[in-house]
């Protein structure tokens, strides 16, 4: 049995754009959780999404609302709740997901209060080109150690806030650098299946923004962490792969 280290509190961050329809599910899912605080950053959302938010705070001191005047994407709300974060670890989670539970945030959260991991990443039962396609390739060739990663793209996960580096945080929905950030500081990194969730499906002109952005975030680390040169970059011409090359 894991032994739960009180001293290792947690905030909640949950970016939030235009969710009026889903953010009060994954509100109340949250408050059952015994999180020292819940940080909403509402993300220049223009329907009710704040409005439903406030509702929470007048019911619960642990909700406080962070409103961008504009939309300055998810990687920036992000960056944004892990400065305002008052505790070691963070959990961030998803407001577009209908199906929230507060059994999948204790999933994701407990193996980092007990001290076991730095790093979780909350996976579940979905297929997504992206990730199927790209990520999960890409990690299994040159970083080895994550290929057992199901969900590598996922946005719900949680960690110790030392391994979190926002200055390196994209400002769009790109998000496998932080997962090899925490990777390449020696963070110890696990998976957890948290089952089925139900999220928003994007447009495809986000998933291939998406998919190009992760390509040179990746191929960046790589170099950074003298895995690769820019030469070998430069090299990979696969004309399947265009976006190999997007940025150098």
């Amino acid at each position: 049995m894991e032994t739960i280290n009180k001293q290792l509190t947690y905030t909640i961050i949950l970016p939030a754009h235009n969710e009026e329809d889903t953010v009060g599910i994954v509100l109340d899912a949250a408050l059952g959780t015994d999180t020292t605080e819940i940080l909403v950053i509402d993300d220049g959302s223009t329907d009710s999404t704040a409005n439903i938010v406030k509702e929470r705070v007048m019911q619960d001191a642990r909700v406080r609302l962070i409103s961008h005047d504009i939309n300055l994407g998810v990687g920036c709300a992000r960056k944004r709740g892990i400065q305002e974060a008052t505790t070691p670890l963070v959990l961030f989670f998803d407001t577009d997901v209908s199906t929230a539970t507060t059994e999948q945030f204790q999933q994701i959260i407990d193996p980092l209060v007990s001290d076991t991991v730095d790093f979780v990443v909350g996976g579940f039962e979905s297929f997504g080109r992206v990730t199927e396609l790209f990520a999960k390739p890409l990690l299994r060739y040159f970083v080895p150690a994550l290929s057992t990663i199901t969900q590598p793209l996922s946005g719900l996960f949680g960690a110790r806030k030392e391994f979190l580096f926002t200055e390196s945080i994209a400002d769009g929905h790109a998000i496998c650098g932080i997962l090899l950030d925490a990777y390449f500081a020696g963070a110890r990194i696990t998976e957890v299946n948290i089952g089925k969730i139900i999220h928003d499906k994007r447009p495809n002109e986000q998933k291939i923004e998406q998919a190009q952005s992760e390509c040179e975030i990746l191929f960046k680390k790589l170099i950074e962490h003298d895995i690769l040169s820019i030469r070998d970059v430069r090299s990979i011409k696969d004309e399947r792969m265009p976006a190999f090359c997007y940025g150098f």
